[in-house]
Formats: structure tokens, C-alpha cells, sequence
């Protein structure tokens, strides 16, 4: 049986960003038509979870797939320089919609090299807030609540991916092969 001990607590950060991220837009409602105030919102939202991406890449960086945080680091800082400098509605949709656009190809990548179904999901989620924000949301209270529908199902699902035993056993399990292999452990 896994032990909470054993979870880094890096993984639940993002967590964390997501579902503060949606649950602040979904409970700030009355203030959806102003642009800067949601501009702001997603400004917070591109530092932190620009900020943890870097902080997780320290430790993923030497697996297959581990330029990903890095990455996903540097996309998340852009967003926040776009939210800030967005002058209408039009740039803050493009700014998101480009941010999710190349995160989705970024974390549809990682799944081909790693199969991991965490970001093949990611990928999926991302797929369908592009989507949405492409053809569906026109308006400014429509984008906004869109992009916490997608900061709250994708800060649900990792969560869950944070404490999924087959996870970290599955680490575990490819270190202790390894070790047998060559006699060096990771």
C-alpha cells in the first residue's frame, strides 16, 4: 500500500494553481466583464504555474520526457506577459488559445515518448478548451469561464495523477530493473 510519505509534494503544487485558478474565476462571476481584472487572473495563473514548472523540472529533467516542465515552464511565463499587455478581448483569446494550442502538442509528445496517459490526457483536456475557445467562446465572460471549466478538470484529474499508486510504482519498478540490469542505482 502507497504511503503519503512517499508523494512528492512538488506534484500537488500545480494542483493547487489549477483549482485556485478556476474556483477564483467561478466564485468572482460579477466581475467577468473587465478585462484587466481577468487579465490579472490569468498573469497570477502564468507566474505560479510557470514558476512550479520550473521548480518540477529540477526533478524530471534526466527522464525521456523531462524538457515537458521546462517547457511548459517557459509557455507559462508567456501567457503572463500576453494577459498583461492584452489591450482587448481578442489578444487575451489568442494569448490562450496559442498558450493551450502548444501545450497540447507539447504534452501529446510526451505521451508518444513516455505512454503516460497523465499527458495524454492533459492533451485531450487542452484539446477541447482550444477548441472551445477557437469556435465557441466569443465573449469575454464565455472565455474566461471556459478557461476555469479546463484550470478545474485538469487540476482534478492531476490530482488524482498524484496519488495513483501505479504512478510511482511504475518508476519504482523500471529503477529497481535498471539497478538489476546494470548494478547502479538511480
Amino acid at each position: 500500500m502507497e504511503t503519503l510519505e512517499k508523494r512528492d509534494p512538488r506534484l500537488l503544487i500545480p494542483v493547487i494553481i489549477f483549482l485556485a485558478t478556476g474556483f477564483t474565476v467561478t466564485f468572482t462571476q460579477g466581475l467577468h466583464e473587465d478585462l484587466r481584472f481577468n487579465s490579472w487572473l490569468i498573469v497570477v495563473f502564468g507566474l505560479a504555474l510557470g514558476l512550479t514548472s520550473f521548480i518540477n523540472w529540477t526533478k524530471t529533467k534526466k527522464e525521456p520526457a523531462g524538457f515537458v516542465p521546462a517547457l511548459s515552464g517557459v509557455l507559462s511565463l508567456a501567457l503572463a506577459v500576453v494577459a498583461i499587455s492584452a489591450a482587448n478581448l481578442m489578444q487575451l483569446r489568442l494569448g490562450l488559445l496559442i498558450w493551450a494550442a502548444i501545450n497540447v502538442a507539447v504534452y501529446a509528445y510526451a505521451w508518444m515518448i513516455t505512454k503516460n496517459s497523465k499527458a495524454l490526457l492533459v492533451a485531450a483536456y487542452g484539446t477541447f478548451f482550444v477548441l472551445v475557445i477557437a469556435f465557441v467562446a466569443t465573449d469575454l465572460p464565455a472565455v474566461v469561464g471556459f478557461f476555469a471549466a479546463f484550470c478545474i478538470m485538469a487540476g482534478v484529474y492531476l490530482g488524482i495523477a498524484a496519488f495513483d499508486p501505479k504512478e510511482t510504482d511504475s518508476k519504482e519498478t523500471r529503477a529497481q530493473e535498471s539497478q538489476h540490469e546494470t548494478g547502479i542505482s538511480i
